[in-house]
């Protein structure tokens, strides 16, 4: 799913959760004393809410007539955008809250989301980046211009940016080479859950 779609669906279930607050609210505002026929007025039909950062729970809502509404809310998964039936495999992002499947889980501690892992991988841009991984894998400066087919000045900015961050370093014994620090094997760990590196 794209961004725009995710946009989509986290502001359509904003407004539905919206819609059950104005009911609660609406049914604790209207104080008459029902009579007989309001009393024993219930919907047969249950509504569903998808909530990525709920567990599942029903809900009775009172609604002005004196009818109920059921709300029954399901756990969504944000990485496979699916509702979560076994409630047994489910793991929580450590950043937003939202609710993972294990099928969909990513391998990392703590877990994450994709979402969360755009935000972190987001401080670069997918040139410096692949600065990044070329320094990695041991590919020198004269080379990287070649194979990322970059301009000399890109690669030079990327890599000042790249050690100011704390990604890279100077190599040892040499120093005419760049060599990634634990951060930056982390980063590109990371990246690689987006980009395909």
């Amino acid at each position: 799913m794209e961004d725009k779609d995710l946009d989509k669906l986290y502001d359509l279930i904003y407004k539905l959760n919206e819609e059950v607050a104005e009911l609660k609210r609406r049914s604790e505002e209207v104080k008459q004393d029902p009579d007989e026929s309001q009393m024993d007025v219930v919907t047969d039909q249950e509504h569903v809410l998808v909530d990525p950062h709920s567990l599942g729970e029903y809900k009775n809502v009172s609604l002005p007539n004196g009818s109920v509404l059921k709300m029954r809310t399901y756990p969504m998964c944000v990485n496979g955008r699916h509702v979560i039936n076994d409630l047994s495999d489910i793991v929580f992002c450590s950043r937003c809250g939202g609710a993972i499947c294990s099928k969909h889980a990513l391998d990392i501690d703590p877990p994450l989301c994709k979402n969360c892992i755009r935000e972190e991988v987001g401080i670069l841009s997918e040139a410096e980046i692949a600065v990044l991984v070329a320094v990695s894998k041991g590919v020198p400066f004269w080379r990287m211009t070649k194979t990322l087919k970059v301009s000399r000045g890109l690669v030079s900015k990327s890599l000042e940016k790249l050690r100011s961050l704390g990604f890279i370093r100077l190599g040892f014994p040499n120093f005419l080479r760049y060599e990634t620090t634990m951060d930056g094997d982390n980063f590109i760990r990371l990246a690689s859950f987006i980009y395909d590196i």
